[in-house]
């Protein structure tokens, strides 16, 4: 079955960048792992019963305090947003389910078949390709693979500021803070459940 998705669109126009959303469409991927028990995870539940990462020192929906009560104890539940990536404009893009990044991502067979969600990257020396970028959620861990892209994508690690190019089609896992660089545009990762490294 085909699942509803906001396709998400940030491009770059002279001056300043554009980031609107834009309404779900045909051929949309899905918005998050919500009702699916195949994409549930293990996590711990706030006192208002919101699941969460095992780590988090607060709920990320609504800021209880974690750890009162039962809520240390792990169990199965939907995943919740794990998070965000803070564009250089000051856009986010919520990660709540797969990504395909691109300057044209809604035309990919991951994006058409419902499998990821599209989110439309634009700059204005055309660096970004039409696919660029598969983000890829795994029970907590958030994924990162260059599709093969013309120019390439950089990871610059958080904590240890070391720039690495991304090899084509190779899954890397990311942390807060890390940040991606696809020519002039940059996307920083930050998580609902660990404070960014300064």
């Amino acid at each position: 079955s085909r699942r509803r998705h906001t396709r998400w669109n940030c491009s770059s126009r002279g001056l300043g960048d554009v980031y609107k959303r834009q309404a779900p469409g045909p051929g949309s991927a899905a918005a998050g792992a919500g009702g699916d028990p195949a994409n549930w995870v293990l996590g711990i539940r706030c006192p208002l019963d919101h699941h969460n990462h095992p780590d988090a020192g607060y709920c990320s929906q609504c800021g209880r305090k974690m750890g009162v009560n039962a809520t240390a104890v792990l169990v199965k539940g939907p995943r919740p947003p794990l998070g965000l990536f803070l564009l250089d404009d000051g856009g986010a893009i919520p990660v709540a389910t797969d990504l395909l990044i691109g300057r044209d991502a809604t035309t990919h067979p991951e994006v058409l078949n419902g499998a990821r969600q599209a989110v439309l990257l634009t700059d204005a020396s055309n660096v970004v390709s039409r696919h660029h970028l598969a983000i890829t959620l795994q029970d907590w861990t958030i994924t990162v693979a260059d599709l093969g892209s013309a120019n390439g994508t950089v990871l610059i690690d958080a904590q240890t500021s070391a720039a690495q190019r991304l090899q084509p089609n190779v899954a890397v896992p990311m942390d807060a803070g890390d940040r991606l660089q696809i020519g002039p545009r940059v996307l920083q990762l930050e998580l609902h459940h660990v404070a960014t490294p300064q």
